[in-house]
Parts: C-alpha cells; structure tokens; sequence
C-alpha cells in the first residue's frame, strides 16, 4: 500500500509532528506517536512515522523533497 493522504502537520524546530490525516474522504485524528525513523533513498531523508488512531495502527510516511504524504500500512491495535 502506498496511498497519498493530506496531513495536518505542526513543523517547530527541526520536528514534525503530524495531528490529524485525511484518508478516504475521512479525518482521523492522531491520538499516539509511537515511534518514527528515518530512511534514506535517492531522493533523500525520508521521515516514519507510526501512529495509534483509535484501535488501528497506521505507518506514515512523509517525504520532504517533494513535501508528500503516504499512508504505508493499516494494522489492527488488537492483532
């Protein structure tokens, strides 16, 4: 899965920290931040993160040289 989505987005002092996505018409709010990494590829650093959105888990994925939003993967909370 590699679906474009549209995030709500505070970037303060080198950090991002997404609120809120728009995916499949819906607005989802972040509850959790997980855990977030970086990866590395020919376009560059590319920035993870893992959020908690009621009881799914979603892998976000956020690159910066061409300032996108994908969502990766969906996973149930309670698997």
């Amino acid at each position: 899965m590699k679906e474009p989505i549209y995030v709500i987005t505070i970037f303060s002092d080198g950090k991002i920290n997404p609120l809120y996505f728009i995916w499949n018409n819906r607005k989802l709010k972040i509850d959790t931040l997980t855990y977030q990494w970086k990866t590395v590829d020919e376009k560059g650093v590319n920035r993870h993160f893992s959020v908690i959105c009621g009881s799914f888990y979603y892998h976000l994925l956020y690159i910066p040289s061409i300032s996108r939003w994908y969502l990766l993967e969906v996973e149930s909370v309670f698997t």
